[in-house]
């Protein structure tokens, strides 16, 4: 059976999460989702009006999104779908753009949940699942996320929101974590994401 492989795109806002993503999922011939696309509207509503989000608001988000994950490699897993040419690669990809700001948070992505995160709330399909996660962190300056920021039209992050997820990001990894660390500054998307496939190889071997 293929291996199913989910690559979370990860950072603060306009570090290139949603863009790459969908350059690379065309390079992996996978899926790409975005989470913001999984936010409630009650969610929404308080980051237009510049108001961070608490754990709260955030745990049933990433439920959501990590649920929508497993059920897409069930689908792939039953259709037993074969392995990719273009890739050379026996993997289901799915490429997930999400903040993924801090450790109990890439635990929920992951299906491995704490204690903390309300673990009670994983049903059977996302417990039996099995799946492996790379983070993709994404990182550059903060005078290049404004700019990024600035340029963008009906979005809900303003720079009140960036200052806080810049403080909540919690960005070390435990020697065990697959994790890669891209720095976008002054790179086209094209070379973000030929440096993300060619760390995906090294972490990754094809099957």
């Amino acid at each position: 059976m293929p291996t199913c492989l989910l690559i979370v795109l990860m950072g603060v806002s306009g570090s290139g999460k949603s863009s790459i993503g969908h350059a690379l999922s065309s390079v992996l011939n996978s899926e790409f989702v975005d989470a913001d696309d999984f936010h409630s509207n009650e969610n929404k509503i308080k980051m237009s009006k510049g108001i961070p989000l608490s754990d709260q608001d955030r745990f049933p988000w990433l439920l959501q999104i990590q649920k929508y994950v497993a059920s897409r490699f069930q689908i792939s897993n039953s259709l037993q779908l074969p392995c990719s040419s273009s890739t050379n690669s026996c993997t289901n990809y799915l490429v997930l753009a999400c903040s993924a700001l801090k450790k109990s948070y890439r635990s929920i992505l992951s299906g491995t949940p704490t204690l903390e995160n309300n673990s009670s709330q994983f049903d059977v399909l996302t417990k039996n699942l099995d799946y492996k996660t790379v983070f993709v962190l994404l990182s550059c300056s903060k005078n290049t996320l404004l700019s990024r920021l600035k340029s963008r039209t009906n979005h809900f992050v303003n720079q009140t929101l960036l200052d806080s997820q810049l403080k909540t990001l919690e960005t070390l990894f435990s020697p065990t974590d697959n994790a890669i660390f891209i720095d976008t500054e002054n790179k086209s998307i094209s070379v973000s994401v030929h440096e993300i496939y060619s760390a995906l190889q090294k972490l990754i071997p094809p099957g």
